[in-house]
């Protein structure tokens, strides 16, 4: 296998994260100003761009395929979650603010495409907190729930209480 550019780096953490602070990429040895310029000029011909802001860039589709991704959205709102969508709502309502990491960590699978399907319903957000993006319950999610807030949740203590614990299993594998 040939060794990866860092255009193609670059686009490999963008696919994976979506969204990435220009500090985060040039910590990871990439050369941004090159593999950014060669990597716009690859994407010229395909439905991906690249946003750019003072401090971030984000893997995006062109409006045309947006737009048909949307109408996809809006057909799948109406079918049923699946087993694995409810696994990662329950976390995130449970353990919010919580990363992707921590999420496929516990599943032990990549959660990436239900949490985009997730985000696309509505049903959770995510923001930014330092370098990371954490997930967290929409207020349509909880009201769906029939809770006012997260903290109202049955058994919120005791189930957070057992995944730090699973979490914190992973950190000290770390060091």
């Amino acid at each position: 296998m040939a060794k990866l550019q860092d255009k193609d780096k670059l686009l490999a953490l963008l696919f994976a994260n979506n969204t990435m602070s220009k500090k985060q990429l040039t910590s990871s040895g990439i050369n941004i100003e090159s593999a950014l310029k060669d990597l716009k000029e690859s994407l010229s011909d395909s439905i991906f761009k690249i946003v750019e802001s003072d401090s971030d860039l984000e893997l995006a589709l062109l409006s045309e395929a947006s737009d048909y991704v949307n109408k996809k959205a809006k057909e799948d709102e109406k079918e049923e979650l699946t087993d694995t969508a409810a696994q990662i709502l329950t976390l995130i309502m449970y353990c919010s603010p919580i990363s992707k990491a921590d999420i496929d960590y516990i599943r032990g699978v990549n959660s990436a495409t239900s949490l985009r399907k997730l985000l696309m319903r509505g049903l959770i957000e995510k923001s930014k907190h330092k370098s990371q993006t954490l997930y967290m319950p929409t207020t349509k999610l909880l009201a769906d729930m029939g809770v006012d807030k997260a903290d109202d949740l049955p058994d919120k203590d005791a189930f957070c209480k057992r995944i730090k614990e699973v979490l914190s299993l992973k950190y000290e594998q770390r060091d």
